[in-house]
């Protein structure tokens, strides 16, 4: 144990959100960071063992958890992340962990999103409900009705996304808990994106700025407005919006993978980086076509060949239907999987 501690770097408690034990923190550290990693278990387990050697449950509850970030990273796991997120979930629970068992609830939730399971996506959510609601979870009914609107948000039902979105925001702000509220904001304003809504990506950006609490939250908020802006051809407010990113600049969100590169796009269009911007916007055919064809219609609305930005917009029409269809597709196959599932036990009954 104490050549792992070794290994890793000090970190102050006062960089503990956690509450992990001060003296085990920076081995967490080290352990979540390679969390996509083969060599992030043996981490997790001494931390484990050192965890319940002194009696800390949040350092036995963390190396649990990057036990099973470890599985959720890999494809076609689930059999082995479920088993290995079932063991944080009790665990959690053992402890009266409420918060960290629902985001347990929501990376699986994400695990069934990410393999376009959305029909069991939706079952393992209404079970969760009824969970949440009997205890009268406050925190609970909030991350159940958001993860409702992500799934919904993956399978491009729109509409929809956003009205489980705003139950969510309004629960937020029945139950204190506004930290979250921007970054939901964002997924209302991705929703509009989604939609070709440039106005209410605008608007539901510059209403997510007001519950911002750090400057990265900030950024993620100007790179969703300044996105909005460039689409609307609205160029002076957009450079202005750039501006104060350059003057707060901060390391991009992860999170928000597809509009960061869209911004830089817009950026480099604007800016008469035609090589770049073309490179960036060929990057992202195979990650989001529709957003691929989105940006090619802005690329040439800017140069003023309307034709062109005419000819990518029905470009993205068309890509809207054939995503439809890729999730009809899927909602058939996840009913027969179902159905030969319950003649199997029918037949094993008999």
């Amino acid at each position: 144990m104490l050549i792992f501690l070794g290994m890793v770097f000090s970190v102050s408690a006062q960089n503990n959100p956690q509450k992990i034990n001060d003296k085990l923190y920076p081995l967490y550290i080290k352990a979540y960071n390679m969390r996509k990693q083969a060599a992030s278990q043996p981490l997790a387990d001494s931390l484990h063992q050192a965890a319940i050697a002194i009696g800390d449950r949040y350092g036995e509850c963390f190396a649990l958890q990057v036990k099973f970030l470890y599985e959720y990273y890999k494809p076609n796991n689930f059999r082995h992340f479920d088993q290995s997120l079932q063991a944080y979930m009790d665990k959690v629970l053992s402890y009266g962990m409420d918060r960290f068992y629902f985001y347990a609830v929501s990376m699986k939730t994400f695990y069934y999103t990410r393999e376009k399971r959305y029909l069991e996506g939706f079952l393992y959510l209404q079970e969760q409900t009824k969970i949440a609601e009997s205890k009268n979870n406050h925190y609970g009914i909030c991350m159940l009705h958001r993860m409702t609107g992500v799934i919904q948000h993956s399978r491009g039902e729109l509409p929809q996304a956003i009205a489980s979105y705003k139950k969510a925001i309004d629960l937020y702000k029945k139950y204190g808990y506004t930290r979250n509220i921007s970054r939901e904001m964002l997924a209302i304003a991705d929703c509009y994106r989604l939609e070709c809504n440039y106005e209410g990506v605008v608007s539901a950006a510059e209403e997510a700025r007001s519950y911002c609490v750090t400057q990265a939250d900030r950024n993620n908020v100007a790179i969703y407005e300044t996105y909005g802006l460039f689409m609307l051809g609205r160029y002076a407010e957009f450079a202005d919006r750039c501006q104060y990113l350059k003057n707060n600049k901060q390391p991009l969100d992860n999170g928000y993978n597809i509009i960061n590169h869209a911004f830089a796009a817009c950026s480099a269009i604007y800016e008469h980086r035609d090589d770049d911007a073309v490179k960036i916007i060929d990057g992202l055919a195979d990650i989001s076509p529709a957003e691929h064809y989105r940006l090619y219609s802005a690329y040439y609305k800017f140069k003023g060949n309307y034709a062109k930005s005419i000819e990518y917009m029905k470009k993205v029409i068309i890509s809207r239907f054939n995503f439809s269809d890729e999730v009809f597709k899927h909602d058939a196959n996840a009913k027969l999987d179902k159905s030969i599932n319950e003649l199997n036990v029918a037949m094993d009954r008999a």
